[in-house]
């Protein structure tokens, strides 16, 4: 086997030696055969394979414009085979990371350099330290987009941008320093350093920024930049998810787990040229942890007044010296303090001081019998008199915490005038919050005991709003009402409300608190230019006034009409929050007042101006009373319909809801209802995909496991079922196919312009919408996904799936003419389930849509579409050889391989060139 990789490595070197871009791509099939399966610790391969690997790298970065694909590729080839000739291969990919190739392409390869870090680490340490430097030191900043596979895909468009691509190369070099550390620890350590150093400028002079640290019996060696983090190392409060690319962390635990003499290593390399404060804050944190056994090593470090006094490590710096410490010699401590409190020590008043607060954490930690001079002892006792021994915290710390909202609300009311501090205006909100808060603390499951409680609270709110309002600021009247609302509404919510029992209210006293919510102006009408959704807060006193009336409708509306004849006020409120919920429930009064549930719901449907609301009366309403009363629901929707055009022209957001809320109901009252009056419906509304796409989609939405019905066993079968959605499908995909070849057609001929063109684009992507969503529900209604294979649902036998494909044949086939590869490409999908139904028919109609409809569309340039069709392929010579001994069919099996390797598909190139063996 070693002699045919050299022979085919020799072939790839010959055919890229030729200079030949014809053949290049062959070379690049050649060389990824054996990246991926040739042993390169073999030393004539090694040989061989990287001298053709930096030749065709060569060639793709020489020729105009630049083989990029190749290219990428290539980098992989060379840094793989790095070993075979470091020097060579070192001048080649150094080019990657200088300008102008740095900045040109960054973005498309360093991703592929940094994935082969370990054995360029292997051949030249200096040369992969070089490059950890500058990929964590250099970035692309520019963020236009990129697309994932280098081109928009059509199937799943995934985008990036170049600085997003760039720092991917980041990940592959973070989550390979531990195994840096293994291969060496001085070489892992440097990797660590420059990237932990980031954009920090190597080369800046010294000064603030850049302080050297002269240690007695090593060589200088300068601290660099500052650490940014806004949390101390070691605090893993809410740090959630992997640290794979987190080289800091796998720093830490190295330090943790190394031996003493690995721990020392790791010290030399750090305290070699320059490192930031990052990895020494490391170094002596875990050093204290370990100061056992590290001790001797640090202690030059740690009694250092250059890293003492840096900023960004002072903390950890003061952990080791304390720990260490009272094990020293009596003569290193009484030198060190006698250094530092020498007082030519700090000019600078700021100096001065901060080393004060240095000291002060110093001998915070450590026991006054280990201070070995009396200044020390003097300065210790100075500090404890004036409080100032206040212990070693970290420099920085954040942290995020849930609270009440109560102090964010008396903010914004103070900000308005308010007094929330004291007198009659916080006494108020003190009631009112405290109203709240039980409201908050008793649930509609409460007994009654509790919710007499909360009524007894309510009242006393209420009766100290009275006595006080004309004192009252105008802004206190929201919060207060708004906190009553909410406890009524959840004392009537409540199954335990009975009426005047148990200290409850009776329902003419609820009624006249009612009257006094409902007066209220809350909700205000919302400007113009403000949200129109339906959302709403807990102060908005009408919403939850309509929502107790509601309630009480349905326990009390039958001996009580005032009750129901509240809901032509609810309607008619300026606030569509307070309509909402009267439109939506309007089925509380189904047993309590039919009629006027008929009228209100006529009206709602009529005069309801806010789409939102009007959606929601569809949906909660009227689909749920189809069954009961057709004929009143046919009437109602009648009315929506009519209404269509003046819905849709309205741009707010949500108009698109009611109309799929109608095409739900529509194919409720079709496929399930057999109401042909709907088809009729589906049919008048089929010549505009673009203004009635919400209505397509959401009929189609209804139908995945309708098409499927009439496949399902025992009473769950139902071919009626599946007949109407077929057929309403049909009716759809037939009109859509239609719109989108003529608008297709108009736009690639260039016969429309401006606004005609403009409209037949709308036109083609909403055709092809509705026609990608029809795929779609038939593709997952049919178990083809993978998720869904183990469900008893859709197609469960070969049985099942030959009916399937003989009944539904019309509708795959228009299917496949889809303009769309993404149409296209579930239509694979689908036929890669169904083969066990008809290996054969199946298989043609494959070859019929990649080499017809879809190599029209470009399909077989999708990333995602070659693994499927070799996937299928393999499959068919695995389980179904025999239906190739037809000549034509294996004809037709070697074009769609040739259509996919011509493109550049390795493996549709391989499974080609198999072919004759495979099917022999």
């Amino acid at each position: 086997m070693a002699s045919e990789a050299v022979a085919w490595a020799r072939v790839a070197d010959a055919a890229i030696a030729t200079g030949s871009r014809d053949l290049s791509d062959a070379t690049r099939f050649l060389l990824h055969t054996l990246f991926d399966k040739g042993d390169l610790a073999e030393a004539e391969l090694l040989e061989v394979f990287g001298r053709a690997a930096r030749a065709l790298l060569a060639f793709a970065w020489a020729t105009e414009p630049p083989m990029q694909q190749t290219a990428t590729n290539a980098i992989r080839f060379v840094g793989k085979s790095f070993a075979s000739d470091p020097a060579a291969s070192r001048a080649l990919l150094d080019r990657m990371l200088r300008d102008p190739h740095f900045s040109a392409y960054a973005d498309k390869e360093a991703t592929w350099l940094s994935e082969q870090i370990m054995p360029i680490a292997r051949a030249d340490a200096d040369f992969a330290i070089e490059i950890y430097s500058v990929l964590y030191s250099r970035d692309i900043t520019d963020n236009s987009t990129s697309f994932m596979g280098g081109q928009a895909s059509r199937i799943m468009p995934l985008s990036s941008n170049r600085s997003q691509d760039y720092r991917h190369c980041r990940y592959n070099l973070g989550r390979r320093v531990t195994r840096l550390l293994e291969l060496s620890v001085p070489l892992g350590t440097r990797a660590i350093v420059e990237a932990s150093l980031g954009d920090t400028n190597r080369a800046m002079p010294l000064g603030d920024d850049r302080e050297q640290v002269v240690v007695p019996g090593r060589a200088p060696f300068d601290l660099l930049g500052h650490d940014h983090e806004y949390r101390a190392w070691d605090d893993t409060e809410e740090r959630h998810g992997t640290q794979d690319d987190d080289v800091l962390a796998q720093f830490v635990a190295h330090l943790r787990g190394c031996s003493p003499a690995a721990f020392a290593e790791t010290v030399g390399a750090a305290a070699a040229g320059y490192a930031g404060p990052a990895v020494w804050t490391r170094i002596l944190g875990v050093g204290a942890e370990r100061v056992g056994e590290v001790a001797d090593l640090l202690w030059p470090f740690a009694c250092n007044i250059t890293i003492l006094a840096h900023g960004d490590i002072v903390r950890d710096a003061v952990r080791l010296l304390a720990a260490v410490y009272p094990s020293r010699p009596r003569s290193e401590r009484a030198a060190f303090e006698a250094e530092a409190l020498r007082p030519d020590l700090f000019t600078d008043e700021a100096e001065q001081r901060w080393w004060r607060r240095t000291l002060s954490r110093f001998l915070s930690l450590i026991d006054a019998d280990a201070i070995a001079t009396d200044p020390m002892r003097a300065l210790r006792e100075e500090l404890a008199a004036a409080n100032e021994l206040a212990g070693n915290p970290p420099t920085r710390s954040g942290s995020i915490r849930w609270g009440s909202s109560r102090g964010v609300t008396r903010r914004l009311l103070a900000g308005e005038g308010v007094d929330t501090e004291g007198g009659v205006d916080a006494q108020m909100l003190s009631r009112s919050e405290a109203l709240y808060n039980l409201v908050q603390t008793t649930p509609p499951a409460s007994n009654a005991a509790a919710l007499g409680a909360l009524w007894t609270a309510t009242l006393a709110t209420i009766g100290m709003y009275d006595a006080n309002a004309a004192a009252l600021h105008e802004r206190v009247e929201q919060p207060v009402w708004g906190h009553v609302s909410n406890a009524v509404e959840r004392i009537v919510d409540a199954d335990a409300y009975v009426p005047g029992t148990e200290g409850l209210p009776s329902l003419d006293e609820l009624l006249g608190i009612l009257e006094r919510l409902w007066a209220s102006r809350f909700p205000e009408p919302r400007q113009k230019d403000e949200d129109a959704s339906l959302s709403w807060g807990n102060w908005e006193v009408r919403v939850y006034a309509a929502q107790t009336y509601v309630e009480l409708a349905r326990r009390f509306g039958e001996t009580h009409g005032e009750l129901v004849s509240k809901f032509d006020v609810m309607l008619a409120d300026p606030a569509p929050q307070v309509r909402l919920q009267a439109a939506q429930r309007l089925l509380v009064l189904w047993h309590v007042a039919r009629e006027k549930l008929w009228d209100l719901a006529e009206q709602v449907a009529r005069d309801e101006p806010h789409t939102e609301v009007l959606a929601s009366f569809l949906h909660y309403v009227v689909a749920r009373v189809t069954w009961q009363d057709v004929e009143k629901c046919k009437a109602i929707i009648e009315i929506v319909r009519a209404r269509r055009e003046a819905v849709e022209r309205d741009d707010k957001p949500g108009r698109g809801k009611v109309a799929e809320q109608l095409g739900g109901l529509t194919a409720q009252l079709w496929c399930w209802q057999e109401e042909a009056f709907a088809l009729e419906w589906l049919k008048a509304w089929v010549g505009d995909p673009a203004a009635h796409r919400e209505f397509f989609t959401s009929f189609l939405s209804m139908l995945r496991g309708a098409f499927f019905a009439r496949y399902a066993s025992g009473e769950e079968r139902d071919a009626g079922l599946s007949d109407r959605s077929q057929q309403a499908a049909m009716v759809i995909l037939e009109a859509c196919s239609a719109a989108a070849d003529a608008s297709h057609a108009a736009v690639m001929g260039e016969t429309v312009e401006g606004a005609e063109r403009e409209a037949a684009i709308a036109t083609y992507k909403a055709a092809e919408s509705v026609i990608g969503h029809l795929m779609n529900q038939v593709y997952f209604g049919s178990g083809a996904h993978a998720d869904n294979r183990e469900a008893k649902v859709g197609l469960t036998s070969p049985d099942t799936m030959h009916r399937f494909l003989v009944d539904y044949r019309p509708m795959l086939a228009l299917l496949a003419t889809s303009h769309e590869p993404s149409t296209h490409h579930h239509l694979v999908e689908l036929y890669e389930f169904l083969i066990p139904g008809d290996p054969a028919g199946v298989f043609d109609a494959l070859h019929a849509l990649l080499t017809g409809p879809a190599a029209r569309e470009g399909y077989h340039h999708e990333g995602l579409a070659a693994p499927v069709i070799v996937r299928m392929i393999t499959r068919y010579i695995a389980d179904y050889r025999s239906i190739f001994e037809d000549n034509t069919r294996r004809a037709a099996l070697v074009e769609i391989l040739r259509l996919f390797s011509d493109v550049g598909w390795s493996d549709a190139l391989k499974l080609l060139y198999e072919l004759p063996d495979l099917l022999r």
